[in-house]
C-alpha cells in the first residue's frame, strides 16, 4: 500500500473511530471512573512527519467535534487532545526510530511492545489532562488515580483490539 493510499486509509479509520466514540459515549454509561477515548489511538494515526501546528488544529478539531456531540464535556476533550498532541512527537521519539518515516509504524513494523508503549503513554496523558480539566480539584487525588487508571486500561484494551484487526493493515 502506498503513502497516499496509507493516508487516506488512516483518515478514514480516524472518522470511523470519532464516530464510534461519539456513540459509546452517548449510549453507554461506563460508570463515574471510566471514559472511554479513541482520541490517543487517533492522534497515533496522524503522520510523523506532519507539520505541529497542523496536527495541533487536528486535534483541536477532533476533540471539538466529539465536545460538541457529547454537550457535557465543555472543551474537555478539546483541551486534551491538543495537550497530548504537544507531546506526541517526544513520546514517538522515545518509543520509536522515527528518522526515515514518514507515516507512525504500524504493529507489524514496530512490534506490539513499542506500539502498546506509544498508545499507553498517550494515552496516559490524555487522560492525565482529560481528568485534569474534568475535576481534579473536586473530588481529590486518589479519584482522579483512579479514573486516569481505569479509563486508561479501557481505553487502550479497546484501542488495542481495533489496532490488532483493523488498523494493521500491512
Amino acid at each position: 500500500m502506498s503513502n497516499q493510499q496509507s493516508n487516506w486509509f488512516r483518515v478514514l479509520i480516524a472518522i470511523l473511530l470519532i464516530l464510534a466514540q461519539i456513540i459509546l459515549n452517548n449510549l453507554f454509561f461506563w460508570g463515574p471512573y471510566v471514559y472511554i477515548s479513541f482520541v490517543p489511538l487517533i492522534l497515533m494515526l496522524f503522520p510523523v512527519k506532519q507539520n505541529g501546528a497542523v496536527s495541533l488544529i487536528l486535534a483541536f478539531i477532533i476533540g471539538l467535534i466529539i465536545d460538541i456531540s457529547s454537550l457535557d464535556t465543555l472543551g474537555i476533550n478539546a483541551g486534551a487532545a491538543v495537550l497530548a498532541c504537544l507531546f506526541r512527537k517526544p513520546v514517538l521519539q522515545l518509543c520509536f526510530n522515527i528518522a526515515d518515516k514518514t507515516i507512525t509504524p504500524t504493529i507489524s513494523e514496530a512490534g506490539i511492545v513499542r506500539h502498546l508503549e506509544f498508545l499507553f503513554l498517550l494515552s496516559l496523558l490524555y487522560f492525565c489532562f482529560y481528568t485534569s480539566f474534568d475535576g481534579f480539584i473536586l473530588h481529590g487525588f486518589f479519584p482522579f488515580v483512579l479514573r486516569v487508571v481505569a479509563s486508561c486500561v479501557a481505553s487502550i484494551v479497546l484501542s488495542l483490539i481495533l489496532d490488532l484487526t483493523i488498523l494493521n493493515f500491512k
